[in-house]
């Protein structure tokens, strides 16, 4: 009996230490689920992954005014030639461009292929490229995907890939050779641009209110993307900022200093990272899209001297 009451308390130990084993291991089974799926959940929800979560925030396109179809805004007295080109290649759909062509009275004139922002279309920036044709430049404009006429819808792969088409289709076209041709880009277009210089010769580049890369904007846009390190954004290793560490065509940064979509120390980091000749234009009294309004004649003077002084001799 002694030895039988020894067996029953054993098993009972036993059962009591199975159960406390039990109990200290269900709360954590039960957290395996969750700790599978908040990775997959914080990878799922990242603007590489994503992209289509964050478009809207990124692109603001609107369709070609139907008051101005058929009817061009000369620029200095010049009407733009409409043209129409394909943009296909290794980084999107093929989709169908528009743009204009400005062509400078003086015959020797170099070329600016100009990459506007993120929202509006072409239509908008006549006060700019009016500038570049008195400044003593060529302009061709297009919109990209899904902007104004052209077809398709915006993704950060597609307008990369839509700026290499233009510079292909504009040079071929006019049968120029790089030393002829700028680069200019106004805020999204700024790193189209610097992509562009990355991957085509030009005489130079032009960033106009651009962010240093869409990880640091996107951040201050939206905090929780701060959450993210830069290979989880589109293009990873291609933003201005890792392009102009590199060899790049002769510089101009144009920032306003009360910017408030994009902050000067974006210009700043740029201009720091970027190697000679270099040039950072700082405007006082200048913010993000008024540039032309509040500073023409310094725009004027500092683009002038910069096409004359690293274009075609």
């Amino acid at each position: 009996m002694k030895f039988k009451a020894k067996i029953r308390g054993s098993q009972a130990k036993s059962t009591d230490a199975t159960a406390a084993v039990s109990a200290l291991t269900r709360p954590q089974s039960a957290l395996w689920p969750y700790l599978f799926l908040a990775p997959l959940a914080y990878l799922l929800l990242s603007p590489r992954v994503n992209m289509r979560l964050y478009r809207r925030l990124l692109f603001q396109p609107t369709a070609f005014p139907e008051l101005l179809d058929g009817k061009f805004p000369p620029a200095m007295e010049v009407e733009p030639e409409e043209l129409y080109f394909n943009s296909f290649g290794d980084l999107d759909s093929k989709e169908t461009l528009h743009g204009w062509y400005f062509q400078h009275p003086k015959p020797d004139a170099p070329l600016v292929i100009f990459s506007h922002g993120n929202s509006g279309n072409l239509t908008i920036r006549a006060p700019l490229f009016q500038l570049l044709l008195e400044s003593g430049a060529s302009v061709f404009i297009y919109d990209y995907r899904g902007f104004g006429k052209s077809t398709g819808s915006p993704t950060v792969e597609g307008v990369y890939q839509d700026g290499l088409a233009a510079y292909d289709f504009v040079v071929n076209k006019f049968g120029l050779s790089a030393d002829q041709v700028f680069l200019y880009g106004e805020s999204l277009g700024a790193a189209v641009s610097s992509f562009i210089s990355s991957k085509r010769k030009a005489a130079g580049l032009v960033l106009q209110s651009g962010f240093s890369s869409l990880r640091n904007i996107g951040g201050e846009r939206v905090r929780a993307l701060k959450l993210y390190p830069s290979w989880l954004f589109p293009m990873p290793g291609s933003s201005s900022r890792d392009i102009l560490a590199a060899e790049h065509p002769p510089l101009l940064i144009i920032h306003g200093q009360l910017d408030q979509s994009v902050a000067f120390h974006h210009a700043q980091a740029l201009y720091d990272c970027a190697s000679q000749p270099k040039q950072l234009l700082a405007l006082p009294a200048s913010g993000h899209s008024d540039l032309v309004a509040t500073a023409k004649d310094t725009l004027k003077e500092n683009l002038t001297a910069f096409f004359s002084r690293f274009g075609q001799s």
